[in-house]
């Protein structure tokens, strides 16, 4: 289905014919750029560029394997796989939690499923429009992931978000996404991580 027709401009041209003409099609010099000024909407001080959602929730699902062992993790039921399956990747427990009629996580269903045994890892979704949930309530002990691939400005609090720049996204431009947190000891484990595949010495 096409939605819309692509339409630019000679002089917003300029600038993808240089990055086009560097070869640096990933991670050139302008992410660090983007890292930077996306604190505007992430509100978060550390902003790691990622080639795509999914490898970002890849990413912070690692980091926490490392650091806390397998976890439980709520998310709704209601969502996207990729994330999902990347806690399940790192051996971690999924725990499904049923929607609001919001169709956003349900926190009383939260408290009635929650186990006792590992962190708990609590990964709401924030769909478009919205960038908090309403009655939102823990138990102050969770680390938060919000699944901001539809939300550009997330205020609900968390630990970690991530967001897509996929072409039908908010932000949108061929592929990418980004990690945001305020988590210094976890910025340098995502940039690290990044940087087993990537050459960035340019950044």
């Amino acid at each position: 289905m096409k939605i819309f027709k692509s339409k630019f401009t000679s002089q917003e041209l300029i600038p993808l014919n240089k990055v086009l003409q560097t070869g640096q099609l990933g991670f050139g010099p302008n992410v660090l750029k983007f890292e930077t000024k996306f604190k505007s909407f992430s509100n978060k001080k550390y902003n790691i560029a990622t080639n795509s959602a999914s490898s970002a929730a890849f990413m912070i699902f690692a980091y926490l394997k490392e650091r806390y062992g397998k976890c439980d993790v709520y998310t709704p039921s209601l969502g996207f796989t990729s994330p999902a399956w990347a806690a399940q990747h790192f051996g971690h427990n999924i725990i499904w939690v049923d929607v609001t009629d919001n169709l956003v996580f349900d926190c009383k269903d939260y408290f009635r499923k929650r186990k006792k045994e590992n962190q708990p890892i609590v990964m709401p979704i924030l769909y478009g429009g919205i960038s908090n949930i309403d009655d939102w309530e823990l138990k102050g002990d969770e680390i938060v992931i919000v699944d901001s691939a539809h939300c550009v400005t997330p205020t609900i609090k968390c630990n970690f978000s991530f967001f897509s720049f996929h072409p039908f996204k908010p932000i949108c431009s061929s592929d990418g996404g980004m990690i945001s947190t305020d988590n210094l000891d976890a910025a340098d484990y995502f940039r690290n991580y990044r940087n087993i595949n990537f050459s960035i010495d340019n950044v």
